[in-house]
């Protein structure tokens, strides 16, 4: 299941978990991809304390304001700027979502992403959907 989907058909960060871990954690990788770069980091682990983290990225994002997420260094980064783009059809709600691999290769990538109105809420309701896979026991 995605935690996190900022994708306009051509820029996309998308956060997938894609298991449990029985000492509490979800398993994740993390994918940036754009036309210029594609890159995936494997073996990301959310504690319940990343999931309480990113509830106060999204009432951060939601006021406007830019916000980061796992900054305290035991795994990958992302820092989400909202920013507007100007094109043809007018102003457009948008956001540059960097992603670092604070730990491994050093790396990061800056890509800019439009977004839909309703994506605050479509958040809140993957992070619950989370949040219930956590809580979930192991078998």
């Amino acid at each position: 299941m995605e935690l996190v989907r900022f994708d306009d058909g051509e820029n996309s960060v998308i956060v997938e978990i894609v298991g449990s871990d029985p000492r509490g954690s979800l398993e994740a990788q993390i994918t940036a991809t754009s036309e210029f770069a594609h890159g995936r980091l494997d073996e990301v682990f959310l504690l319940n304390e990343d999931l309480d983290e990113w509830a106060t990225v999204l009432d951060s994002l939601s006021a406007g304001r830019p916000a980061a997420w796992m900054e305290e260094g035991r795994g990958p980064q992302m820092r989400i700027v909202p920013v507007e783009f100007h094109g043809p059809a007018g102003p457009r709600a948008a956001a540059e979502i960097t992603v670092k691999d604070a730990v491994g290769s050093l790396t990061s990538v800056t890509l800019p992403v439009s977004l839909p109105h309703d994506w605050v809420e479509d958040h809140r309701g993957r992070l619950e959907r989370a949040r219930t896979l956590l809580r979930r026991p192991s078998r």
